[in-house]
């Protein structure tokens, strides 16, 4: 009887990972979206209202549509003259761990970008860092719709796989 319960516990905790890794590469899907998102309504900002990098940076942090984007909640609301905007935007996105290598390459390019220059070169660099964000997301969704069930079958396998060895 001890066996057969731990036979089930293997079979539980390798379906268990599988899924976990599956919610991984959904949450890499859900923040590439957000991505686009952010990257759209800065534009959007930059165009009507042509505000400042603060303005967009207070704009970013009280807006809960970007939950999985949490380094802007570490970007600065105000003016420090003594504190350089595109340095603090780079230890922003570097505190966020879970960025893909590609996803922080992209988001370290807007924070080199944004605020360099007037509203139609800020706009025309939105634009180009919009469709590299779209090419991300495509990869992510991709990658989501090929492994992810895979995942989930593949740790469930592995677990019933180890409960019977225990048998």
């Amino acid at each position: 009887m001890l066996r057969i319960i731990a036979a089930l516990m293997f079979t539980f905790a390798g379906a268990m990972y599988g899924v976990s890794r599956s919610l991984g590469l959904r949450t890499r899907v859900k923040r590439s979206e957000e991505i686009v998102s952010m990257l759209e309504r800065i534009a959007v900002i930059i165009r009507t209202t042509g505000s400042d990098v603060y303005s967009i940076c207070r704009i970013l942090a009280s807006d809960s549509s970007f939950n999985e984007l949490r380094f802007r909640d570490r970007l600065p609301a105000q003016h420090d003259i003594t504190e350089d905007f595109h340095v603090i935007w780079q230890e922003a996105v570097s505190s966020q761990t879970d960025l893909t290598a590609d996803e922080c390459a992209l988001l370290s390019e807007l924070g080199r970008c944004i605020g360099t220059s007037d509203c139609e070169g800020q706009l025309k660099v939105l634009s180009a860092l919009t469709e590299k964000a779209r090419g991300i997301h495509t990869a992510a969704s991709e990658a989501y719709t090929s492994k992810g069930r895979l995942y989930r079958s593949v740790g469930t396998l592995f677990g019933a796989m180890a409960g019977i060895i225990i048998i």
